[in-house]
């Protein structure tokens, strides 16, 4: 490999979070999701995305712009990864449990939006995707989705990390997979 010097997109996301990136086909643009800096009042963390200024992935960004996913003292983004299938954007966002304000599980939800550069809501707010297993399991404390579901015959494969202890504390970390009915999406 030749690999030549670049600037990455400065932004105000944050980095200890892996950034979603893609290409929106309809404007032409790469689109990158990531969580915001907390800051005041409330120290929420937040969901935004930016866009290239044009179709050069190193080229000028945009500004962040705020997804429509809410926030709460106690259920967090960390991050939304961001995917299409069947012509809706869907996002795994990987929520953190908050415990006087420091994540003490996190849990897999779907977010949906019918444009990549559009308002996000919540398909289910509250309701778990992959549910966590019992005490004691590998995916007891931490369930965080994987780039993008395969659909196999009849079913569709989201692969995941789970993991078997808190998130800010020692845990190990194994990939699972869970299988869903093909277009079980619409049923959730």
């Amino acid at each position: 490999f030749t690999w030549t010097n670049w600037t990455a997109a400065i932004h105000d996301g944050r980095w200890d979070t892996y950034p979603s990136s893609l290409w929106d086909e309809s404007r032409q643009q790469y689109v990158i999701f990531d969580r915001l800096q907390p800051g005041p009042p409330k120290q929420f963390r937040t969901e935004a995305y930016l866009h290239s200024k044009g179709s050069d992935f190193l080229g000028a960004w945009s500004n962040t712009t705020w997804t429509g996913l809410n926030s709460s003292a106690t259920h967090q983004p960390d991050q939304v990864v961001v995917f299409e299938y069947e012509g809706l954007w869907l996002g795994f966002a990987q929520m953190m449990n908050m415990q006087s304000g420091v994540a003490a599980s996190v849990d897999l939800e779907l977010a949906l939006a019918t444009e990549l550069q559009g308002t996000w809501r919540w398909l289910a707010p509250g309701k778990h995707l992959i549910p966590r297993g019992v005490a004691g399991t590998r995916d007891s404390c931490e369930i965080f989705g994987a780039r993008q579901p395969f659909v196999r015959g009849d079913e569709i494969w989201i692969y995941y990390v789970g993991g078997d202890g808190p998130f800010h504390g020692y845990r190990t970390n194994q990939l699972m997979l869970a299988k869903v009915q093909r277009d079980g999406f619409a049923g959730y």
